[in-house]
Parts: structure tokens; sequence; C-alpha cells
């Protein structure tokens, strides 16, 4: 017998909008369901409420009517990569990756070592004393990654993660992301527009389609939800579920 999924992110009945004008609404009586453990990318056409729909679940707004919830909260310990990371000028790289280990007042041996281990990990080992004003793009997200995994949390979201970056380092650090999320056995979020991302680091897409359509869903197979991203195009069922993706934004 199939063992019951541990619901990690309750939507129910949400109604949002950033007027009281009805015909404003961003979401309209949405309903929808994350698990503890899973691997989720929102995907959809610009303007469709991908970011809203994240601020929503980590309480940056509130829904005009409905249920988010959170481990049956309303309020959650979260950690969130934005589209656009903003570091502090006057702090180096390491220090503004330990930001959220200063939120908690976790200064320990133990912490700051595992910091300096995600510069390894996340190829950003050497840089740890640069200023943000001195790295590149693509660093900038490394050390956005760098900041979100610094410490332990309930959920992790990250939103367009890796889109300064060449593709060889997305198809690395999509591994390296992918992997962290399976082994601790956490809730990941990702927003993006890069389908062969989506699929590739997923265990289930969520489309929203706008206000009147709500949202469609689209279940990676066992073999591929199981398989390493980079693995993933050489398994058979890889290119039809890209193929329906695209359907689905245009439709």
């Amino acid at each position: 017998m199939e063992k019951e999924r541990l619901i990690k992110i309750k939507i129910d009945n949400l109604l949002f909008g950033y007027s009281n004008n009805h015909k404003s609404l961003i979401f309209n009586d949405l309903s929808l369901q994350i698990y503890e453990n899973e691997v989720v990318t929102i995907l959809g056409r610009s303007g469709c409420g991908k970011t809203t729909l994240l601020n929503l679940i980590v309480g940056d707004l509130t829904p005009n009517a409905g249920i988010v919830e959170v481990n049956n909260q309303s309020k959650v310990s979260f950690s969130l990569m934005p589209q656009t990371s903003i570091f502090i000028p006057f702090r180096t790289s390491f220090e503004n990756a330990a930001l959220p280990i200063e939120l908690i007042n976790n200064f320990d041996t133990e912490t700051l070592n595992k910091l300096k281990q995600l510069f390894i990990v996340f190829g950003l080992s050497g840089y740890e004393n640069k200023f943000p004003s001195e790295l590149s793009g693509g660093m900038k997200q490394r050390l956005g990654l760098i900041q979100n995994f610094a410490t332990d949390t309930q959920l992790r979201i990250f939103d367009e993660p890796l889109n300064a970056l060449d593709y060889t380092s997305v198809v690395n650090l999509t591994d390296t992301v992918w992997n962290k999320l399976k082994t601790k056995k956490e809730t990941g979020i990702f927003v993006t527009h890069d389908i062969e991302f989506a699929v590739s680091v997923s265990d289930r897409l969520i489309i929203l389609k706008g206000y009147d359509s709500g949202f469609s869903e689209i279940n990676m197979s066992a073999e591929i939800a199981q398989t390493i991203p980079s693995k993933r195009k050489t398994i058979a069922g890889f290119k039809e579920i890209s193929n329906k993706v695209v359907t689905e934004l245009l439709n």
C-alpha cells in the first residue's frame, strides 16, 4: 500500500488581487497542494502570478480570501532566493552569505564550517572576501544559492535561480541543488521560464494559467523523478513531457 503523502503547503479557495477591483484579481478560487519532500516548479506566462504566489506562500502578501498554510501555519520558516538577490555592498561575500545565520543567532563553529563548505560546493571558493561589486552576475547567483542553504529551514524557494549562468554551470548547479534537497528530504519550490530546467529538476510541474483558468499539473514518472537532473534527458518520456509543457503554456 502506497504511503500517504503529507501536505506541506495547502492553498484553498485563494482569492487575491492588488486592488479591490474584481477584474484585477490574479487568483480566483485557486486550490492546490504541495507535499513534504517534493520538488515542484511553477511555470506560466509572464504576469500569470508566479512570483505573487511565492509571496503569498511565505506570508509577504495576505490573501483577500481563502487559505494559504505551510505545515498548518500561516507563518513559516523558509529560505527564499529572489529573482534578483540584493546583497549589502559593504559586506564581503562570506558576510553576506552568513546573514541568515546572524538572523537566528547561530554562529557556532559547525555552522560556519558548513558555510565555508558551501562556497566550495557552489563553485565560489576563493571569493569569500570579495565584495558584491567585484562579482559577476553568475557569481552573485551562486552566492544567492549559498545564502539559501546557509541554514536549516522548513521550505526552500528559488525564483529564477540560474538565469544568469552558462549552460554547463546550470547543469552542474541543478544537480547540486537537487542532490541537497533530496539528501536532506526538503521541500523545494522553483519558479522559472526554462522548460528544460523545470522538467530536469522537478517531481511535479504546476502551470499557472491566469485568473480564469486556474492551473494544470504534470507529474514526472517515478523513473524520471528519481534520476539526477543531468541524466534525465536520456530517459524515455523526457521530450514528451517538455512538449506537453509547451502545449500547456500556449493554451
